[in-house]
């Protein structure tokens, strides 16, 4: 009885520490198909100053689905983004959890909306159309990196 007793025990605690090591594995890396950017440990996307879109702006109904590019405004030059534009992109992510992730962005002009006291332009190029009825919320994301696809720059729909 007491080897029963023995073995069960230790069994449980193999269990256990399988379970265990099972659940930190799944938690460690992949992605996720919510609108909310996947979380991790490398921090934010940070460019370093107020950025928004600027084309279509946050909040606007019935864009075309065939928009292209995206552009989004920056406050001022002093900062990350417009040091490493480059290496940043814009991911789009509808209500289903479907992403569209743009080419690296393009320093360019903006005509119109202008939100900052210093704007500065980039230009996103997106791979394919987008889908009619449809909204989407867009991040902005250093592609190079594994930081999280932050900071929100707005949502609209089409």
């Amino acid at each position: 009885m007491r080897i029963h007793s023995l073995v069960s025990s230790r069994l449980a605690r193999a269990v256990l520490l399988t379970a265990s090591l099972i659940a930190v594995a799944g938690c460690a890396g992949g992605s996720s198909s919510g609108t909310t950017p996947p979380p991790n440990s490398f921090g934010l996307c940070d460019p370093g100053t107020q950025v928004t879109l600027a084309n279509p702006q946050s909040g606007q109904g019935g864009v075309s689905t065939s928009i292209n590019p995206i552009l989004i405004v920056a406050n001022g030059n002093n900062n990350t983004l417009f040091q490493s534009y480059t290496n940043f992109d814009v991911v789009l992510i509808d209500s289903f959890g479907n992403r569209i992730t743009s080419s690296a962005l393009a320093l360019t002009t903006g005509n119109g909306f202008k939100p900052y006291p210093s704007d500065f332009y980039y230009s996103a190029q997106l791979p394919q159309g987008l889908n009619f009825g449809t909204n989407y919320s867009a991040y902005l994301n250093i592609f190079s990196s594994s930081c999280q696809q932050l900071p929100f720059l707005g949502s609209f729909s089409t």
